[in-house]
C-alpha cells in the first residue's frame, strides 16, 4: 500500500468494531487489496457526512450482534466480502455512480441487519 493511501486509512475512524468494509477488507483472503482500500477511503472521505455516519452507526450494531452470535469469524467475513462488498467495489470500478453505490451500501447493511436480526 502506498504511504499516501496508508495515511488516509489511518485518518479514518474505521476499526474492527465499527466498520463492515474494514473487517471484510482486512479479514478476506487477500488482506490489504490496495484497490479495495482506495475505494473504501473514497467512500468514507467523499461521501455525505450523514451517510457515512449512518454507515458507521449501523455497522457497529451489526458487528456487535455478530460477536454476540459468535459469527465474527474470518470465514464469515470472507463470505461477506465475496457476496456483499465485492459487488459494491465492482460498481465503483465500472462507473463510480455515487447514488447507486450508496444504495448498495444501504442494501448491504439491511441484508446483514436482517440476517443477524439487528434491531
Amino acid at each position: 500500500m502506498t504511504a499516501e493511501l496508508d495515511d488516509k486509512v489511518n485518518d479514518l475512524p474505521s476499526n474492527f468494531d465499527n466498520c463492515i468494509f474494514y473487517n471484510a477488507i482486512i479479514k478476506d483472503d487477500y488482506p490489504y487489496d490496495e484497490w479495495e482500500v482506495e475505494y473504501f477511503v473514497n467512500f468514507a472521505v467523499n461521501g455525505l457526512e450523514s451517510q457515512v455516519s449512518e454507515y458507521y452507526w449501523r455497522s457497529e450494531k451489526i458487528i456487535s450482534k455478530m460477536r454476540e452470535l459468535g459469527v465474527d469469524t474470518e470465514e464469515n467475513w470472507i463470505e461477506i466480502d465475496k457476496t456483499l462488498i465485492d459487488p459494491i467495489f465492482e460498481l465503483i470500478d465500472d462507473d463510480d455512480d455515487g447514488v447507486e453505490v450508496f444504495r448498495m451500501v444501504i442494501k448491504m447493511l439491511s441484508t446483514l441487519e436482517q440476517k443477524y436480526e439487528v434491531i
